[in-house]
């Protein structure tokens, strides 16, 4: 392979041009992938051409700006370019090679460049005798704003309003600075008049004026003017959309938001706007597809997964509500994240065998929530709740596994650590519901200690009979004390007690 050419080189800095223009900024894959390029470029300076290599430096600096370990040398590597234009004599002869092919930047978009640069490093006064020398008394006024001189920019944009070679819409721009010094409605609407209601721009900062304000009826009014005139504002859909959420407008809003992730798709809150939306208008399985699309854009946000784990169970989408709860688990800040509805509702679905929204049984999700029970009760072993859904789910036969004595003992081991969970509320007895639960669990681990398997009673029977001797006695406490009715009572007595002398006879045989 040989080397590349100077026309090569050119090719990659189209290519640079082209990305740096259409893909997102300020996106760490994108910036490596742009990086790269002008390494390459940078990497052998004399097979490029001149100008080639002066506009790889000043994209480089461009892209430089935005990190704060280099935005100095971004500034300083700009600097050094303007000088070196400005500079040059005319006895300098600089070879015209690739001069359009390289796309050179004029000389005043490169000072304005270095503007601003310097206004991103706080160097706001630096930055005025640049943009007055280049006649941009917009960005004049802004930087004196910026320098808390609104004086100065007051008076700046008078005089710019006194001159009669400006046109209308862009003495608009300075009626509007003088808005943004006063926050003045006025200021705003004298703007869009002068325009001919042709200026968005006084139409978004009089809708941000009144969200200030919180006049939101207003400000969805104002945002939707700017937004007839150019529709390819993402930042301007999202406001109008909010605005419309407070307002009520659901529809409004979705149709706002939805245009917004149109033009931004990584837009996380948007998505999750968008989700609000059409949950308040009663659309759930659109708000469920928005939550899933917030999520790919932004994986590590907890308070995405929260709600998606709330709207995966509400709408039916069972294997998202156990992959959100799974993530919480890692990912929530409080590291026992426990949501006791959502447990229960999910295991019910699996033991009656419900069908998803997908219409799907739920019992293809057993071994995710098997899963999923089995990180909840390790991450927090006194989830008594948990215990007592772990204690149902492990119940239910699994066609994948073959194993009969395996099973039976992977169901005493959980049921017995969810008898020890739920003994450890000394009132258990005292609520039917809790009593009637745990008298279950006690039957099916009897049920199970007297297994006629080989090598049962020794593998899990013995310790079975352990936590039901200990539940035993609990449990004769339980009739002398508690109101409840005692044929659930009486029955697991005579249940858990046979049960322990069968194991006992096996035992000793």
């Amino acid at each position: 392979m040989g080397a590349i050419t100077p026309l090569g080189h050119a090719g990659v800095l189209a290519k640079l041009c082209v990305d740096m223009k259409t893909k997102p900024t300020r996106e760490k894959l994108n910036e490596e992938e742009q990086l790269a390029m002008v390494d390459f470029i940078l990497a052998n300076p004399r097979c490029a051409s001149y100008y080639t290599v002066a506009e790889a430096l000043r994209y480089r600096s461009k892209l430089e700006v935005y990190k704060f370990s280099q935005v100095e040398r971004g500034m300083k590597q700009l600097q050094a370019i303007n000088d070196l234009f400005l500079n040059s004599k005319e006895e300098d002869i600089i070879p015209l090679d690739l001069f359009f092919a390289s796309k050179v930047a004029p000389r005043w978009v490169l000072r304005k460049e270095l503007c601003d640069s310097y206004v991103k490093l706080g160097l706001a006064k630096s930055a005025v005798d640049e943009f007055i020398a280049l006649e941009m008394f917009e960005d004049t006024c802004y930087c004196y704003i910026a320098a808390d001189m609104n004086k100065q920019a007051e008076e700046l944009a008078d005089k710019c309003l006194a001159r009669e070679d400006f046109d209308d819409a862009r003495k608009a721009n300075f009626w509007c600075i003088k808005g943004d010094i006063h926050n003045s409605v006025e200021f705003y609407e004298r703007a869009w008049e002068l325009s001919k209601k042709r200026h968005a721009r006084s139409m978004r900062s009089l809708g941000a004026l009144f969200v200030h304000l919180k006049r939101y009826d207003e400000a969805a009014a104002a945002f939707k003017n700017a937004l007839e005139l150019n529709h390819l504002q993402p930042g301007t859909w999202f406001a109008h959309g909010c605005a419309s959420l407070i307002c009520s407008d659901y529809k409004g809003a979705s149709r706002s938001f939805r245009r917004c992730v149109t033009l931004e798709y990584d837009n996380f809150e948007a998505w999750a706007n968008l989700a609000n939306a059409e949950l308040k208008a009663g659309n759930k399985p659109a708000a469920h597809r928005s939550l899933a699309e917030a999520i790919k854009c932004n994986y590590g946000k907890w308070e995405l997964w929260e709600n998606f784990l709330t709207i995966s169970t509400d709408c039916g989408d069972f294997n998202g509500a156990i992959r959100a709860y799974s993530t919480l688990l890692d990912i929530h800040p409080k590291k026992d994240f426990k949501d006791v509805p959502v447990l229960r509702i999910l295991t019910q679905a699996i033991v009656e065998d419900l069908r998803d929204y997908a219409d799907k049984p739920a019992r293809n999700e057993l071994s995710r929530m098997k899963e999923l029970l089995h990180k909840v009760v390790a991450a927090k072993p006194s989830f008594k709740e948990a215990w007592a859904c772990y204690a149902e789910i492990a119940m239910i036969d699994d066609p994948s596994q073959k194993d009969q004595l395996k099973i039976l003992s992977n169901r005493a081991s959980v049921l017995q650590k969810a008898i020890r969970a739920l003994m450890a509320d000394n009132s258990w007895y005292l609520e039917e519901e809790k009593c009637k639960q745990l008298c279950n669990i006690a039957q099916n681990l009897a049920e199970i200690g007297i297994s006629d398997l080989e090598g049962a009673t020794r593998l899990f029977g013995g310790p079975s009979r352990l936590v039901l001797k200990s539940f035993a006695v609990k449990l004769r406490k339980a009739k002398e004390e508690t109101v409840i009715e005692s044929e659930i009572l009486e029955t697991t007595e005579s249940v858990i007690t046979s049960a322990i002398k069968t194991i006992e006879t096996r035992l000793s045989g």
